[in-house]
């Protein structure tokens, strides 16, 4: 990575356990890049992200590997009801940034409601002042941008921010974020089991499966020539217009218990292209094009996937 780098992760494992949840992952995010994260539940892709934040749930521990961050990171959580604090305004909320720096009190204030205006919330010196249960979900969530954004982070880290959220919402905060990296200049890690969602606002995208990354590059390299399995299949997933909800392709299988070891390829199980070479020897992760890796022994041969009208 060049000079510019705001994040820097190098063979990340995190434990669960006896096991490794998350298996050697290493990632780079320059600043006013968004990197995406996917997959399943399970994949490791908020258990990665929640390393880079040292904010691992109880009985998970980062077992190896290095976390650099160029500057401050912050992190937006899935469901703000979780991360607000009941008892406290949502100013007073975004106040505690600034005021762990040292900012004198009326002067935080002054700054959560600028904080506030900046992420679109209406009327923002009325909205400071309101309890978080007075507030939409997706109020709730510019809420929480706007108390990540009061720590002057380099890196913004998104775990599945707008999933509970309706489309439009959904659009709304995936703009926000956008532009909000792009004017400050921010590396942002956007995680999310929607690969739709990550189209709208990644640069780069990486594809997690059972703790490991099984494909890595531009995103819309990614997106229309998928080079592994497990990422053409969750392109075939995606909802497109014109389509009954009785002929969504689906996943056969299930995901492995992501602490489970394997031998070989762990979507292999999953896979209609496994070969006995797969269940024997694990893939490396194998150059395509420049910058278009993926972990899989059939790199050569990519299947286009055409654009569709979502975008992806």
């Amino acid at each position: 990575m060049s000079g510019d780098t705001a994040l820097e992760v190098r063979g990340l494992q995190v434990s669960v356990g006896s096991g490794h949840a998350v298996k050697g992952v290493s990632l780079g995010v320059r600043a006013g890049e968004c990197l995406g994260i996917v997959g399943e539940s399970g994949s490791g892709k908020s258990l990665t992200l929640r390393a880079v934040a040292d904010v691992l749930p109880r009985g998970v521990t980062r077992a190896a590997g290095d976390v650099v961050v160029h500057g401050r990171s912050a992190m937006v959580f899935q469901e703000p009801m979780t991360t607000l604090n009941p008892t406290m305004r949502v100013g007073d909320f975004i106040a505690e940034g600034p005021r762990s720096r040292g900012v004198p009190k009326r002067e935080a204030r002054r700054r959560a409601v600028e904080l506030l205006a900046e992420v679109g919330v209406p009327d923002p010196a009325v909205r400071a002042r309101a309890w978080p249960h007075q507030l939409s979900g997706g109020l709730r969530q510019r809420v929480m941008i706007a108390a990540a954004l009061a720590v002057e982070p380099s890196v913004l880290l998104c775990d599945e921010p707008t999933t509970a959220l309706d489309t439009t919402v959904q659009a709304q905060l995936l703009a926000l974020i956008d532009r909000l990296r792009a004017e400050r200049g921010m590396a942002v890690v956007f995680v999310s089991h929607n690969l739709a969602v990550v189209s709208r606002v990644a640069q780069r995208v990486m594809v997690m499966y059972a703790g490991r990354v099984v494909e890595e590059g531009p995103t819309q390299e990614v997106l229309r020539r998928p080079r592994h399995p497990y990422t053409q299949a969750l392109i075939e997933t995606i909802p497109r217009r014109g389509v009954a909800a009785g002929q969504l392709t689906t996943i056969q299988g299930a995901p492995p218990d992501p602490s489970e070891e394997f031998t070989g390829c762990a979507f292999a199980p999953r896979c209609a292209r496994a070969e006995d070479t797969c269940t024997s020897l694990r893939p490396p992760m194998l150059e395509a094009v420049p910058g278009h890796t993926a972990g899989c022994h059939f790199v050569a041969a990519p299947r286009a996937i055409a654009p569709s009208k979502e975008g992806v």
